[in-house]
């Protein structure tokens, strides 16, 4: 079989008897290459624009996160979730291993209802599978760093208009919302255990250092039916 010069370049190969030089642009972003300058630069303006997009989505998600943490209390906290559906869409979005864009809904026609949150408050709430933001996690149980924090732990029930691609939990990611063991229901209804640490939510935060204070116990708090 007769052998032929190539040039080699990512396992595709050009005889050298019809390559040309020529001179040409790469993206020192994406690596990838343009033949002319004007395709070159509106590459360039199209890769900008999409990572101000994503730098302005990351803002309003962190301005979103640190309203909802600032609500005074729970029926509010309630309230919040269920207004800014458009938010938990977006975090879920955001820490989704993997993208299925086919089963994404849009945002305006996704929603979240909560359907029950059933707390109760400890001076110690658990960190072994979770922790607030300013503390550690400690799954092991060493004596040497804290067993827990401050907080409010219980049940919680929600419901969403759609089925969404990856984990359910990704929604609630970085809220300060911290959700554990439990499972899927019908209709695209969860239940799991959750856990509020009063650090993270600076109404909370407030609220039990009063009571510490004043040698007031904290009242369980109760919304909604668990369902069956």
């Amino acid at each position: 079989m007769p052998k032929i010069k190539v040039y080699k370049h990512d396992g595709e190969a050009v005889p050298v008897d019809r390559a040309k030089v020529a001179t040409a642009y790469e993206c020192p972003f994406t690596g990838k290459i343009y033949l002319t300058k004007k395709s070159y630069l509106l590459h360039l303006k199209s890769y900008r624009e999409e990572q101000i997009r994503k730098i302005n989505r990351g803002k309003r998600i962190n301005d979103a996160i640190v309203d909802l943490n600032s609500q005074l209390n729970f029926n509010k906290i309630i309230k919040w979730i269920e207004t800014n559906s458009w938010f938990f869409l977006a975090n879920a979005k955001r820490h989704a291993f993997h993208y299925e864009y086919n089963r994404w809904p849009n945002p305006e026609d996704f929603w979240i209802k909560i359907v029950c949150l059933d707390l109760q408050w400890s001076q110690c709430v658990s960190n072994s599978h979770s922790c607030p933001r300013n503390g550690v996690q400690n799954w092991s149980r060493h004596t040497d760093i804290p067993r827990g924090y401050p907080g409010w732990s219980g049940w919680f029930e929600f419901q969403t208009s759609h089925d969404l691609p990856g984990f359910t939990s990704d929604m609630f990611k970085e809220t300060g919302i911290h959700l554990g063991c439990g499972g899927g229901r019908e209709k695209n209804r969860y239940g799991c255990e959750v856990r509020f640490y009063d650090s993270d939510w600076l109404a909370l935060d407030k609220q039990s250092v009063f009571a510490i204070l004043s040698e007031k116990k904290q009242e369980p708090f109760l919304y909604g039916k668990r369902g069956r």
